[in-house]
C-alpha cells in the first residue's frame, strides 16, 4: 500500500538558466492494490492520430490491412521507403476505427492503439500505453507489457509506427508476436525480420493514376498537358508520394502551370533516382534542388528549421504563433504558415494544427544545420511550456514533453551551462509525471555536463546530485541515492552554510530517504533542522514550510504518535489551502495525509471525504495516470479494506455518495 505521498520539497526550477532543485515525493510500500480495469477504447497517449489531408490512392492497400486485420492476422509490417504513404495509411485505417467507435458501430476490436517507435519497443510501450507505473524502472517494463497481454485478450489492435531497428538491434520488438490480436508495424526497413515473425506487406510508388488525382487536386489544374505532367509525376518525382505533394504545392504556390514546372525542374537538374536497383530514393539531393526552386525568405527558412527540431506531432496554430514567431521576428499572423502549408512544407489539419514530415525535417536539418544562437527564443518559449505551472497543473505540460525532448537532441551548439539546465528542467519535468525512464537519461547527462564543466563542488553540480538521489529514491534504489544526496549536501554547507533553504531542501531529503528505510533515528534530527531553517528563513506560512511540516508528521504517524502528526498535518493544510488554493496537488498531497491518520484512527467518516477532495484535485490537476492520484487511490481502497473487508471499493463507494436524480 503506498501510503503517505507526500511531496518533501515540491521546489520548482525556474526555465532556462534558473539553480534548478528537484522535488522529492516519498512512497512508503505496504501494500499494492490491483491494477484497475484499462479504460476507454484507445489506451495510448497518442490518440489524436490523423492522416494527410490530402490522404488518396491508398484504397486498396488499406483494404488490404483491414482485411488481413479483422481476418485475426497477427503481425503486420509495412514496409517501404520514407515519404510514401506507410504512416499515412495506417492513421488513416486508426482514425476509421475511431470513428466507427463513435458511431458506436459494432467492432472487432474492444480497443486501439498508437505507439511512436523511440528506438526501443520497451521504452516506446513505457511511454505512450496508459497504464498504472510502478515506481521501479524495471518492474515498468513488465508491467507494461503485462497491460498490453491484458488489453490484447480483450481485443485490441494496435499500430506501431516508424520502426527503424531490426528485430536484431531491438529484440523487444519479438514482444509483439506473443500478443493474440493483431499489431501493425510500420518500417523504412527491407531486411527486418530474419526470423519472420512479421507477415511483410511492401507498399510501393503511387500508381501513376492516383499521382495525377492528388497533384492535380492539390494545384486545382486541368488534367491538360498529361504527358508532361507524366514526366514529372513518373520521370522527376518517381511516384513518391511525398514529392507529389510538395511538387504540386511548388506549382500552386508560384502559379506555375505544368509546362513551367517542368521547364523548372529540368533546368534546376531535379529528378529522383533509385541508387543500384536499391529501394533507397536519393532524395536529399534532389531536395536540395527543389529548396532553392521554393525561394523562400529568411523567416519561412528560421521557421522550418524549428518545425525541423520538432517530432511528427501536431502543434496548434496558437503555439505556433506563440514560440515560432517571436523566434523568426515575425508580427503574430498565422498567415506564414499557411503560406509554407501552401508550398507543401508543412502540413495542416485543421483542429490539430501543423506539423512538418520526419523526411522534410531530415532534409532541412542536414541543409540548414539548426543551432542555438539562431533559436534560443523557440527553445525558451519551449521550456517555459514544461516547466509546471504554480497551480501543479502536470496535465498541461504533457503534451509538449516530446517537443523538448526532441528539441534538446537535435539542435547543436547549445552552451554547457544552458544544456544541463534544460536537461535538468525537462527530467525534473518528466520526473513529476511519473517517466522515470525517460528522466533518468537527462538527469544523467545533465550531471556528467556539470561534472566536466563546473566541477563535482559547483552548486550546479549539487542539483543534479540531488535530482538524481531523488529519481533512485523513487524507484526504491536507496543505496545508489544516499552517495548522491550525501555529495549534494556536502557542496550545499560549503557554497551556502547549513542554514540557508536550498541546503534545507537536501536535509529534507536526505531525512526523507532515511525515513522510507524505517530509519527513524537518523530521519528526525534532519527534518527538525530542516524545518527550522524554513521557519526562519520563509516563515511559518510558506508552502516549503508546509511540506516540511507534513514529512515531520508523517514521521511522527509511523510511530504511532498520533496527536503530534495530527497537529502539523492540520497546520501543514491550512498553509496550502491560503498559499495555494484548495484545488493544488500539494494541497491535495495535505488532504490525503491527513486523511490517513485519521483512517489509522479508525475514524473512517472523516477519511473518506478527505480522500476524496485529494482523488479529485488530482485527477483534474495531474491525470488519471499520475503516481500521486493512484496512490491516492490506492491509500483509500486499502483504508476501505480495512473499514469493510473489501465489500467495496473507494470507487463503488464514491457513486453510492452520488445523489440520485428522481423522475
Amino acid at each position: 500500500m503506498n501510503n503517505d505521498p507526500s511531496v518533501n520539497n515540491h521546489i520548482r526550477g525556474t526555465h532556462i538558466g534558473g539553480n534548478y532543485t528537484g522535488g522529492d515525493c516519498t512512497t512508503n510500500h505496504y501494500h499494492q492494490s490491483p491494477a484497475p480495469e484499462p479504460r476507454g477504447f484507445i489506451v495510448t497517449h497518442t490518440s489524436d492520430i490523423k492522416p494527410t489531408s490530402h490522404f488518396m490512392g491508398r484504397e486498396s492497400e488499406l483494404a488490404h490491412l483491414r482485411t488481413n486485420v479483422e481476418a485475426g492476422r497477427k503481425s503486420i509490417l509495412v514496409s517501404g521507403m520514407g515519404g510514401i504513404g506507410k504512416t499515412h495509411i495506417c492513421r488513416q485505417l486508426f482514425k476509421e476505427y475511431h470513428e466507427r467507435h463513435l458511431r458506436k458501430e459494432s467492432l472487432p476490436f474492444q480497443h486501439i492503439g498508437y505507439i511512436q517507435y523511440d528506438g526501443n519497443m520497451d521504452s516506446s510501450l513505457i511511454s505512450c500505453l496508459i497504464y498504472p507505473k510502478p515506481t521501479d524502472q524495471a518492474a515498468q517494463v513488465e508491467a507494461a507489457w503485462r497491460e498490453l497481454a491484458l488489453l490484447a485478450d480483450k481485443g485490441l489492435l494496435l499500430f506501431v509506427d516508424n520502426v527503424s531497428n531490426s528485430i536484431g538491434d531491438d529484440p523487444s520488438l519479438l514482444k509483439l508476436c506473443t500478443l493474440p490480436s493483431p499489431v501493425i508495424l510500420t518500417s523504412r526497413l527491407k531486411y527486418f525480420d530474419s526470423q519472420n515473425a512479421f507477415e511483410l506487406y511492401a507498399i510501393d510508388s503511387l500508381p501513376l493514376e492516383e499521382c495525377r488525382k492528388l497533384y492535380l487536386k492539390i494545384t486545382g489544374d486541368t488534367p491538360d498537358h498529361q504527358q508532361a505532367l507524366d514526366e514529372i509525376l513518373d520521370i522527376r518525382a518517381a511516384r513518391h508520394t511525398l514529392t507529389v505533394e510538395l511538387l504540386a504545392h511548388t506549382a500552386a504556390s508560384n502559379e506555375w502551370g505544368i509546362p513551367t514546372l517542368l521547364d523548372k525542374l529540368k533546368s534546376n537538374g531535379f529528378r529522383i533516382t533509385y541508387e543500384d536497383g536499391d529501394q533507397t530514393v536519393a532524395l536529399m539531393d534532389a531536395y536540395e534542388k527543389l529548396f532553392i526552386l521554393s525561394a523562400l525568405n529568411d523567416a519561412e527558412i528560421n521557421i522550418l528549421e524549428a518545425f525541423s527540431l520538432f517530432p511528427y506531432l501536431p502543434l496548434h496554430k496558437d503555439t505556433c504563433i506563440a514560440w515560432l514567431l517571436p523566434d523568426a521576428g515575425e508580427k503574430a499572423d498565422e498567415l506564414i504558415f499557411r503560406k509554407l502549408y501552401r508550398k507543401g512544407w508543412l502540413q495542416h489539419e485543421e483542429k490539430a494544427g501543423y506539423m512538418m514530415h520526419p523526411i522534410l525535417s531530415q532534409f532541412i536539418r542536414e541543409r540548414q544545420k539548426p543551432s542555438w544562437p539562431i533559436h534560443s527564443a523557440v527553445v525558451s518559449a519551449v521550456w517555459q511550456a514544461i516547466t509546471i505551472p504554480d497551480n501543479g497543473r502536470l496535465a498541461g505540460c504533457r503534451p509538449f514533453l516530446p517537443f523538448a525532448e526532441s528539441l534538446i537532441a537535435q539542435l547543436s551548439k547549445i552552451p554547457q551551462q544552458t544544456n544541463a539546465d534544460l536537461l535538468n528542467d525537462l527530467g525534473y519535468t518528466l520526473d513529476q509525471i511519473g517517466a522515470y525512464a525517460q528522466a533518468l537519461p537527462l538527469y544523467k547527462q545533465a550531471l556528467r555536463i556539470c561534472e566536466a564543466a563546473l566541477g563535482d563542488n559547483h552548486p550546479s553540480t549539487a542539483t543534479s546530485y540531488n535530482n538524481l538521489a531523488g529519481l533512485y529514491k523513487r524507484q526504491g534504489d536507496y543505496e545508489r541515492a544516499l552517495p548522491l544526496y550525501e555529495k549534494a549536501l556536502r557542496i550545499r554547507e560549503a557554497a551556502l552554510g547549513d542554514n540557508h533553504p536550498s541546503t534545507a531542501r537536501i536535509y529534507n531529503n536526505l531525512a526523507s530517504l532515511y525515513d522510507s528505510q524505517g530509519d527513524y533515528e537518523r530521519a528526525l534530527p534532519l527534518y527538525e533542522k530542516a524545518l527550522r531553517i524554513h521557519e526562519a528563513a520563509l516563515g511559518e506560512n510558506h508552502p516549503t514550510t508546509a511540506a516540511s511540516y507534513n514529512n515531520l508528521a508523517r514521521l511522527y504517524r509511523s510511530q504511532s504518535d498520533y496527536t503530534r502528526a495530527l497537529s502539523l498535518y492540520a497546520k501543514a493544510l491550512r498553509i496550502c489551502e491560503i498559499a495555494l488554493g484548495e484545488n493544488h496537488p500539494d494541497t491535495a498531497t495535505s488532504y490525503n495525509n491527513l486523511a490517513f491518520l485519521y483512517d489509522s484512527q479508525g475514524d473512517h467518516d472523516q477519511a473518506f471525504p478527505l480522500f476524496q477532495k485529494a482523488l479529485n484535485i488530482c485527477r483534474d490537476m495531474l491525470g488519471e495516470q499520475h503516481p500521486t492520484t493512484r496512490t491516492i487511490l490506492e491509500n483509500a481502497n486499502y483504508c476501505m479494506y480495512r473499514q469493510s473487508g473489501a465489500a467495496c471499493s473507494f470507487e463503488e463507494w464514491l457513486e453510492q455518495q452520488a445523489p440520485t436524480t428522481e423522475e
